[in-house]
């Protein structure tokens, strides 16, 4: 509940449920994507990223997830700064302006970066680096689904 209220603060089109029963779990409902189709074509590189992570994910490749993750929410804090100064830098060189432009929560914002961080120390989803990856089928889900919720509040909090 506490998560919730958070997220509904914030505007996040995300909600945890709790399933009761013989094997209780926990669900994650996220609005779709396709709701960003109606602000323009400014989001192209965004849709193709997402796509990305989902077709990552159906073909259980979580490191790749994780890559698109990171991609699609840098390419988020590019357009929402939306200065060509930023055009050709990575998202820890320009984090702290991002934070200044972004209508997002300082919690939501940190969990931007520690997915950005992420996506450069997991195996297979950049730098090369050739250790066995260790992302769960869960965590990826998880991942994207807040990444896209991430994008979508973000522009629905910017319009």
């Amino acid at each position: 509940d506490e998560i919730n209220d958070l997220l509904e603060k914030e505007e996040v089109t995300a909600r945890f449920i709790s399933r009761p029963g013989r094997t209780p779990s926990i669900e994650v409902q996220v609005t779709p994507i396709d709701e960003l189709e109606s602000h323009s074509e400014e989001h192209v590189n965004i849709r193709v990223l997402v796509d990305r992570m989902d077709t990552c994910l159906a073909k259980n490749d979580f490191s790749g997830t994780v890559h698109a993750c990171g991609s699609a929410l840098e390419t988020l804090a590019k357009d929402i700064v939306g200065t060509a100064s930023v055009q050709n830098q990575t998202l820890g060189g320009f984090f702290e302006r991002y934070k200044r432009d972004s209508n997002l929560s300082e919690e939501i914002l940190n969990y931007v970066l520690s997915i950005y961080d992420l996506r450069s120390t997991t195996p297979l989803a950049a730098h090369g680096n050739t250790a066995t990856p260790t992302i769960t089928k869960q965590d990826a889900i998880l991942m994207a689904e807040f990444t896209k919720a991430i994008i979508l509040a973000e522009y629905k909090l910017r319009h």
